[in-house]
């Protein structure tokens, strides 16, 4: 359990302690021989830390545009560490590919971060890039999970160039994707956009995306300096 600022709720999460600190802090001061005089800047709040992790499905595009540069490797690198970071935190992971004409689960959402690692490290390249379906296929997934465990929130972490050219309804390949973006942001699911294309001329639509979504848009070589 941690302590910040009192922001008005009920007198009961009050930190006792911590509140009477910042006023003997405060007392010191101002005059050592002053009694503590607790001042509403004193309060302090108890925040009970999460018990479980997030449920975070990968959402990774294996078509034939993540073979130039190097593109896939470095995803695969990324998606490792990330995978050290949901460990300590206790996450449940899950990963869909999507490519050719089809997505598929390729990892249902586990605490399992070996079987993750392990089925990252063989992801395919190839065929042609259908993005709305790759999302509509994680989000069925995470929707599963919360209906399995309503307390647990939500998080897609779409990794792509952000380039769809296969429709998953028979219309417009790029506004399917954005439709799809909107009814993420409408399940209370966050959204990570990760560009795997770092070229400014060259880059695809994962801005909008990220923005129908309410998400976080990331280029992968920002996020590798990092």
């Amino acid at each position: 359990m941690t302590d910040v600022p009192f922001e008005g709720r009920s007198f009961s999460d009050i930190a006792l302690l911590a509140t009477l600190k910042a006023g003997a802090i405060r007392a010191t001061l101002r005059d050592p021989n002053d009694g503590i005089r607790i001042i509403p800047s004193d309060l302090k709040q108890k925040v009970r830390e999460r018990r479980i992790g997030y449920a975070i499905l990968f959402v990774v595009d294996a078509s034939s545009s993540m073979r130039g540069k190097g593109r896939m490797a470095l995803a695969k690198g990324l998606l490792q560490g990330y995978l050290k970071e949901s460990r300590l935190r206790r996450d449940r992971v899950g990963l869909v590919v999507f490519h050719h004409d089809r997505s598929r689960l390729a990892l249902p959402l586990t605490p399992n971060m070996r079987r993750a690692e392990n089925v990252v490290a063989q992801l395919p390249v190839g065929g042609k890039t259908p993005l709305a379906e790759g999302m509509a296929l994680g989000l069925r997934a995470l929707l599963q999970e919360r209906y399995r465990n309503p307390e647990t929130d939500t998080v897609m972490v779409l990794v792509s160039d952000g380039k769809p050219n296969l429709s998953l309804y028979g219309g417009d390949p790029l506004e399917e994707a954005l439709i799809m973006a909107e009814r993420v942001a409408q399940n209370q699911t966050a959204l990570v956009f990760i560009d795997t294309d770092d070229d400014p001329l060259a880059f695809g639509y994962g801005p909008q995306v990220a923005q129908a979504a309410g998400g976080v848009y990331r280029t992968m070589a920002y996020l590798l300096k990092g």
